[in-house]
């Protein structure tokens, strides 16, 4: 199975929980409108800003759930939704990930392209300017959204020639763990608003420190001190922020010095890792998180 909060989190909700009969969800506002279900439930994965809420009515719902405080702030201020109407309830991570003490000098990348692969690629040269040991992995790919033609496929061929870049298309979120459990870091230069991203806390849950941007949930998502967060710069646009160089720098200066710790002080670096992966696993436990369903279900019933 792929990696990807929409698509997992259904199927791992539903280990714990099934959804009474008289009740739909849908992340599709279409297919809500469509049922004839006496009790609709948007669960909003998707950002505010995404063609699926263009026109947007919340009255064709009867409750809307949100991954993310922070998307339930967008749900209110953008398409008027009433606070009463969002509860959130996190997404969770998948048992299969562990914490692991086997790390190596890594830093993985598991995103979607769009989301800051062009980044990442300006980036990692400079990080290598200090630290040309450090290893990247990128699993990255538009796979995830059926055959089409990649707009990214020359981005891909030139990560290849970097040094100690290891570029492979998406894979399967099983076979994503043991990469996850050696790499020491989580890189994410994020120009996209993400509402929750389930792929930096399956690293987490391996011990993979996450170095982010301040944009979307990533930073409300990690929980606080569990990530260095590098304030974006540049313009917002329609397909997410151009950054500036000095964004550039700064994100390259954030990694350096994460992996002057992972370096110079080997046991501190251990013991975050172990902080942050029991934060994950006890914050974002599907069994916790089935319980919030099931409390939501009865009080909207």
């Amino acid at each position: 199975m792929k990696s990807g909060a929409t698509e997992t989190s259904y199927y791992y909700l539903q280990e714990h929980y099934q959804f009474p009969e008289n009740v739909f969800v849908s992340h599709l506002p279409e297919e809500l409108k469509k049922s004839n279900h006496p009790y609709k439930i948007l669960w909003a994965h998707h950002a505010y800003d995404q063609p699926v809420f263009l026109n947007f009515d919340h009255n064709i719902v009867n409750h809307i759930v949100t991954p993310s405080q922070w998307n339930k702030d967008q749900f209110i201020k953008y398409l008027n939704v009433p606070e009463y109407k969002i509860t959130v309830i996190p997404n969770g991570v998948a048992d299969i990930f562990t914490h692991s003490t086997q790390k190596t000098k890594t830093m993985i990348f598991t995103s979607i392209p769009y989301k800051g692969l062009e980044v990442l690629s300006k980036v990692i040269p400079m990080i290598h300017r200090v630290h040309p040991d450090t290893k990247f992995k990128i699993f990255s790919s538009m796979s995830l959204y059926g055959p089409l033609n990649d707009p990214f496929i020359e981005l891909y061929e030139h990560l290849k020639t970097f040094p100690n870049v290891e570029y492979s298309p998406a894979i399967d979120r099983e076979e994503l763990v043991k990469h996850y459990q050696e790499s020491a870091f989580f890189i994410h230069p994020n120009i996209w608003e993400e509402t929750f991203c389930v792929s930096m806390t399956e690293a987490m849950r391996c011990g993979a420190y996450p170095i982010i941007t301040d944009i979307g949930a990533l930073a409300e998502v990690a929980g606080e001190k569990n990530a260095t967060v590098v304030p974006i710069e540049g313009e917002n646009t329609s397909k997410g922020w151009k950054v500036t160089e000095n964004f550039l720098i700064n994100f390259a200066n954030a990694c350096c010095l994460a992996l002057d710790y992972y370096d110079k002080e080997p046991k501190f670096y251990q013991e975050v890792s172990k902080i942050i992966s029991n934060y994950i696993a006890d914050k974002y436990d599907w069994k916790k998180i089935a319980q919030q369903w099931k409390t939501l279900m009865s009080n909207i019933r």
